[in-house]
């Protein structure tokens, strides 16, 4: 799958019969979506009604991305009969929002973890998708400081996380919907502020 170019929202291709020239499968239009969090969802995830099927978090908005900006939550069918239209589960906003930019779930898929590029600087948004056709907004996480967020994703208990110029930073968030930070590696020593410099990915 392809996100971003334009007006284009979340494009799919095949690459089974030739890989040097993808097959346009189709697209999900519904809006610009910046960036994709695509899984198989897995056997033991809580809910049960979407266990095998292709789920997408999607970060996403009109306008490329800076108009009603959030995260869409969407079933794109089987992995051998993919629906590239998808259908839309869940539609998430937070209050304050600037760019929805990416987000990555937990190890037991029970929240999915959002940053925002261009506004509540050094915060992620922690979205409960315990029942994807209703997720919502828990607590918004923060870290000291006026960095922007980037890139962001979780492995064994941990929220690695791009933060520009204050590098990266690690988080256990192994405790639901609340994380504590525990370790950083500033790659930018220069200064802290919320410029665009710095360690975009982890």
């Amino acid at each position: 799958a392809r996100c971003g170019g334009g007006s284009n929202g979340l494009r799919w291709y095949s690459t089974a019969s030739n890989p040097d020239n993808p097959t346009f499968l189709g697209a999900w239009n519904d809006r610009y979506v910046h960036d994709a969090c695509l899984v198989v969802y897995p056997n033991n995830g809580p809910d049960s009604a979407y266990r095998g099927r292709v789920i997408g978090f999607l970060n996403d908005g009109f306008n490329g991305g800076s108009t009603d900006t959030g995260l869409s939550i969407v079933d794109f069918g089987l992995p051998g009969a993919l629906n590239p239209s998808g259908t839309l589960l869940s539609r998430v906003t937070w209050s304050g929002a600037g760019y929805s930019h990416q987000s990555w779930h937990n190890d037991d898929f029970t929240w999915v973890i959002s940053n925002d590029e261009t506004a509540l600087n050094n915060t992620w948004q922690m979205i409960n998708i315990t029942d994807l056709n209703n997720a919502s907004v828990g607590i918004n996480q923060s870290i000291s400081g006026n960095a922007i967020n980037h890139n962001n994703y979780v492995k064994d208990g941990r929220l690695y996380a791009a933060n520009y110029t204050m590098g990266l930073r690690v988080l256990d968030c192994s405790n639901g919907n609340f994380m504590t930070e525990e370790a950083y590696f500033d790659t930018y020593p220069e200064n802290d502020g919320a410029s665009f410099n710095g360690i975009w990915s982890v």
